[in-house]
């Protein structure tokens, strides 16, 4: 089975880092900003391999997530 490890931030906040396995999840809720400038960034890992992805950015998301927000971050495997 493969994992993947993660490292969740925000401008903020440091979520730490986490190991979810492929086809896993790991979910957080939180509340955007008012001034709609909430940023979350996860860092990846697998098979040697590094990727940044910014996962929730509230210039992008917000109209469609609206004030309550909870975030899944999803592990999935495309063949």
């Amino acid at each position: 089975m493969t994992w993947v490890h993660h490292d969740l931030k925000s401008r903020n906040d440091d979520l730490g880092q986490h190991v979810v396995p492929f086809g896993g999840e790991y979910t957080i809720d939180f509340c955007p900003s008012f001034w709609e400038t909430t940023l979350f960034f996860c860092r990846m890992s697998w098979s040697r391999e590094a990727h940044w992805f910014d996962i929730y950015d509230a210039s992008r998301d917000s109209s469609r997530c609206g004030n309550n927000t909870v975030l899944v971050v999803m592990i999935m495997i495309y063949c």
